[in-house]
């Protein structure tokens, strides 16, 4: 079958690991799942470099990070006539069957903790599937520092995450429960991150660390963002229930190296200093009067705009605009239109000096605000 994708085609012939290294992976023991999975996962990625005009074969170098025994990289010899394909997992007994049973593919097992065993720059495309999906904050923070290291300036990235569609699942789940989910619901809302420790990971195989995490979009645009610029946000691409977050280090720029600081959980309290009416964001923190709300506020701005401009740009427009409208209503229509003409003023911008102006009116209303980009510190 040849259906325009590098991918190779269904009915070409792959091994099938022992019941408990799918299970690993898939969380069954059907070796047809693990197959099936796999290759709409590599489908599912050659979908996401299209959304930013790449294609799989145009990499000269591909790291797997977290490939497990080959599931993906399984179904990428056609890929492998002219890149050079690399996966590495924490997993020595998937990495040895890997090793025996994909020949096209290199890999190495790699430790809990960075660093990887390439030199800086090796990659030009990482791709990850369900690894970001299962860790906390400080561990995400520390693998993206050293995933952007082992990628080039200019390189793509591709990782997953469990988005708003996921989260609303672990939701439903809780309250079929008899749990009230709102603690959670707070949490994400707020933080734009959540880490579920007491899941059903617990006395598994799986390592201790490895339980389940939600992204919220604008987290991942304000806080990967420190070390990546994210070219696209893609809600359920990822075997139609993870989102794909599709990032590129930036080209031509090497002092950006150093681990992302975890932002503090926000507490709504505090006086911020006074705003510079001078700069957009000056302006937005001076309009949104009285911290309680205000910085409640400028966060679902901030996801209104940020999650849906990689999507499309009419639907980040509008977004805007009823954002705006949205903070405006209560205070009558002089201030409203005050609003919708700074967003009329912003709408040829590039994304990262929007994200770079609202975050900077998020961080001065929190604790220990203050005007500016969000930094990066070293570990």
């Amino acid at each position: 079958m040849n259906d325009g994708s590098v991918v190779d085609p269904p009915e070409s012939t792959r091994p099938v690991p022992r019941a408990e290294l799918v299970h690993r992976v898939t969380g069954s023991v059907d070796g047809d799942a693990f197959l099936a999975q796999g290759r709409q996962s590599a489908l599912d990625i050659e979908a996401a470099l299209a959304a930013v005009g790449r294609r799989l074969d145009s990499f000269s170098d591909v790291l797997d990070f977290g490939s497990g025994p080959g599931r993906i990289l399984l179904w990428l010899e056609r890929v492998a006539e002219s890149t050079r394909l690399h996966g590495t997992d924490i997993d020595a007994e998937a990495i040895r069957w890997a090793t025996h049973n994909v020949p096209w593919a290199s890999f190495v097992r790699n430790d809990v903790e960075p660093p990887l065993a390439y030199p800086d720059a090796h990659f030009d495309l990482v791709v990850s599937h369900s690894v970001f999906t299962h860790v906390d904050e400080p561990y995400q923070d520390r693998w993206l520092s050293e995933l952007r290291r082992v990628t080039r300036p200019g390189g793509v990235l591709v990782l997953s995450v469990h988005g708003e569609h996921a989260f609303a699942g672990c939701v439903d789940d809780r309250r079929k429960m008899g749990h009230d989910p709102s603690d959670v619901i707070d949490t994400l809302g707020t933080r734009g991150i959540l880490f579920v420790p007491d899941d059903d990971k617990i006395g598994s195989p799986f390592p201790d660390h490895y339980h389940v995490s939600f992204h919220a979009p604008w987290y991942v645009f304000a806080h990967w963002g420190r070390l990546f610029e994210v070219r696209a946000y893609l809600p359920r691409r990822g075997l139609d229930f993870q989102d794909y977050v599709v990032l590129e280090r930036p080209a031509g720029e090497a002092t950006r190296s150093g681990v992302v600081a975890p932002r503090p959980a926000t507490t709504m309290s505090v006086a911020r200093p006074e705003a510079d009416t001078t700069t957009a964001a000056g302006r937005l923190a001076a309009l949104l009067d009285g911290p309680a709300p205000a910085a409640r506020i400028a966060q679902r701005l901030a996801s209104r705009v940020l999650a849906g401009y990689a999507r499309r740009r009419e639907a980040i427009d509008r977004a805007v605009l009823d954002a705006l409208r949205e903070i405006a209503a209560p205070r009558g229509p002089s201030r409203g239109e005050h609003l919708l003409q700074l967003a009329i003023e912003r709408q040829g911008e590039r994304i990262d000096r929007l994200e770079a102006d609202l975050w900077a009116a998020v961080r001065a209303l929190e604790p220990g605000g203050a005007q500016g980009s969000p930094e990066i510190v070293e570990d």
